[in-house]
């Protein structure tokens, strides 16, 4: 196969088209290459929500629970900047 191929959810930046592994995986390259090499601390969070029930799990690195959660209110209101909100 050619390298004309390229995947949509790159294309159109719709997270809703890309698996978490490949969003993993596009996180460490940053981390790595040196575009978020500084940071010191990192949250990922997950969602299971097959079956009618939400689960959530989450990782950290670095950061403290009021950080987390002092994080999580800075990216809502950014997301909600993004939504036009």
């Amino acid at each position: 196969m050619d390298n004309k191929l390229i995947l949509l959810s790159e294309e159109t930046s719709r997270g809703d088209l890309r698996s978490p592994a490949d969003m993993l995986s596009e996180a460490l390259d940053d981390h790595t290459s040196g575009e978020m090499s500084d940071n010191t601390k990192a949250m990922v969070l997950s969602l299971d929500n097959q079956n009618g029930e939400y689960n959530v799990t989450w990782y950290q690195a670095g950061m403290k629970c009021s950080e987390m959660l002092a994080l999580l209110e800075v990216a809502k209101t950014k997301i909600l900047q993004e939504m036009g909100y």
